[in-house]
């Protein structure tokens, strides 16, 4: 389990700059915590599904990736678990990016 702020501490793209901050630490530190870097998945239930498909499907997209623990490691994931979520399949295709840009 990872933290995230919040809306009050700063929300959205933030929240998701510390889900990918979160990864790029397991990736960083994956001999030590003893993980395959290679097989990091995001597991979100409800608000977590949201936040877990969008981290997931947004690792190639700068504004949301952010750079906290650099930019170096990718925060690409191997699998996204979305349970009672919602995605928007457009961003799957590449519209996202424009639907990032109109909501930034």
């Amino acid at each position: 389990s990872i933290e995230y702020r919040l809306t009050h501490e700063g929300g959205f793209p933030n929240t998701i700059h510390d889900i990918n901050a979160a990864i790029r630490f397991f990736k960083k530190h994956s001999e030590q915590l003893e993980i395959d870097p290679k097989r990091i998945a995001l597991v979100g239930y409800s608000a977590g599904g949201h936040l877990a498909a969008l981290t997931g499907c947004s690792s190639d997209v700068p504004q949301l990736t952010g750079t906290i623990n650099g930019t170096s490691i990718s925060t690409r994931v191997k699998c996204i678990g979305i349970i009672n979520g919602a995605v928007m399949p457009d961003y799957l295709t590449g519209y996202g990016e424009k639907t990032y840009e109109k909501w930034a």
